[in-house]
């Protein structure tokens, strides 16, 4: 009996476990788990998503971890993993700021690597044929810069962005000569194009970028251009406006198309801009759809802030929601384990009950008989078997002894101790003569045994 009350007891843990799973929580947790992984496919298609590769793999994790958590059905370790990946996603924002603030300049020097490098092939000199390796190496040093950083690893950081400064800066400087001399070419077209007069502003600037980028290239100046393919763009376009304006100097009326062409795009802005246009020769100046439009940017930037300011209070006020409702289903959820924890420990005290009595039955039924009178055999369906081991009848015979009636006097007692049962008895024979007369012998020597019972009041 002592080892069926162990293995009993031992279910509670695992039926209280059971009937602890709360569904409202699956749903819950599951609404938190689709806008977590809205928010981790937003940052990744951001240009954030460059500096913090790390992060965003610690994003995935916590998903993964809170999708293994809920197959569990460990619907609080779930939650505290989405919570953990809600909190790296806005880290991995915060983490991008910092990098792209910290190596600004190195950005910059690395688009303006980029920028030179798309005006030089590499046929047009040896070292143009470096350029793309130079590059290569600056980019490999750039991902590292953001991965170290994003680790928390600023010095190494720091040594990885001085290895992609160097490559970047020497990608520049072997396509500076070559841009020097495409420039020229472009400029020396442009003068045979009359662009001095046809594009005199585009002309100039050109020009200016031009004795810049060569300032840089004779080592006058020491900052690398931020354009360095500014001088040969804007010869390039000095000499496309020059060849336009000679075809607009061949038509007569050009000018007053031109300039309707830009009263049409005004009006286009202004109306665009919620401008009252009352008549089709209507017309704002430039200075007053600049104006209109820093007005909007201002509103604009108001009403961003404004939205940022109920995002967080909306997000605030969710998670206060979310915190109550989790409480709240806490509370329900513990509440009904309490009750049914209880009818499970009424349930097992009334089973321990039941085989405590029965254990006190079969002991008091043990102590009426001396040893090797009776066998004694407990079923596993709950039924005694009582082998009389020490009544015997006379060969053939069905009459009983009365030396035997002291002894099933007890039987009857034992039996007095079990009258909520049923009592089945059955007789025995040795195996010696007919079959058919050795079974009536047993059915026989059975009902003797009954009517003797039955006299006693069983």
């Amino acid at each position: 009996m002592a080892n069926r009350y162990f293995t009993v007891r031992g279910l509670f843990p695992l039926i209280f476990g059971l009937l602890c799973i709360a569904a409202p929580w699956q749903a819950l947790a599951a609404e938190n788990r689709q806008a977590i992984e809205q928010q981790l496919e937003q940052l990744q298609q951001s240009p954030e998503a460059d500096f913090v590769p790390k992060a965003i793999d610690k994003v995935r994790a916590y998903l993964g971890a809170a999708m293994l958590a809920a197959d569990r059905g460990d619907t609080v370790g779930e939650q505290t993993a989405l919570n953990h990946a809600s909190s790296a996603i806005d880290e991995a924002y915060g983490n991008a700021r910092f990098i792209m603030n910290k190596f600004s300049d190195l950005l910059q020097l690395q688009a303006a690597a980029k920028e030179a490098a798309g005006y030089v092939k590499a046929r047009d000199s040896d070292a143009a044929e470096q350029i793309p390796v130079w590059l290569g190496k600056g980019d490999m040093a750039v991902r590292e810069v953001f991965k170290a950083a994003g680790a928390g690893k600023l010095n190494s950081s720091q040594q990885h962005a001085g290895t992609a400064r160097a490559a970047f800066t020497n990608a520049i400087n072997a396509a500076v000569p070559l841009l020097l001399q495409k420039t020229e070419q472009a400029l020396k077209s442009a003068a045979n194009k009359n662009a001095k007069s046809y594009t005199p502003v585009i002309y100039s600037d050109a020009k200016s970028a031009y004795a810049a980028l060569k300032r840089y290239a004779d080592g006058i100046a020491s900052q690398v251009p931020v354009h360095p393919a500014l001088s040969i763009t804007l010869a390039q376009q000095a000499v496309e406006v020059s060849l336009q304006v000679k075809e607009w100097r061949k038509q007569s009326g050009s000018h007053e198309e031109l300039l309707l062409l830009a009263r049409r795009q005004r009006q286009d802005l202004a109306n665009a801009l919620g401008l009252d246009l009352n008549t089709p020769t209507a017309d704002y100046s430039m200075a007053v759809l600049l104006d209109r439009v820093n007005g909007l940017k201002s509103k604009l930037t108001a009403q961003k802030k404004a939205c940022k300011t109920q995002v967080e209070k909306i997000k605030s006020d969710a998670e206060r929601q979310q915190a109550t409702t989790v409480e709240k289903l806490m509370g329900e959820q513990q509440s009904s384990c309490v009750e049914q924890l209880a009818t499970i420990k009424d349930a097992f005290r009334a089973k321990l009950e039941r085989v405590t009595y029965e254990d006190k039955r079969k002991k008091s039924v043990q102590q009426l008989f001396e040893t090797g009178e009776v066998e004694i055999h407990s079923n596993m369906d709950g039924s005694l078997l009582l082998r009389l081991t020490k009544l015997k009848f006379a060969p053939g015979k069905v009459e009983l002894d009365s030396q035997h009636f002291e002894f099933l006097s007890r039987v009857k007692e034992a039996l007095t101790l079990y009258d909520d049962r049923l009592v089945s008895i059955n007789g025995h024979t040795d195996n010696q003569g007919d079959v058919k007369e050795n079974q009536n012998l047993s059915l026989k020597r059975a009902e003797a045994v009954m009517d003797f019972l039955v006299s006693s009041g069983i």
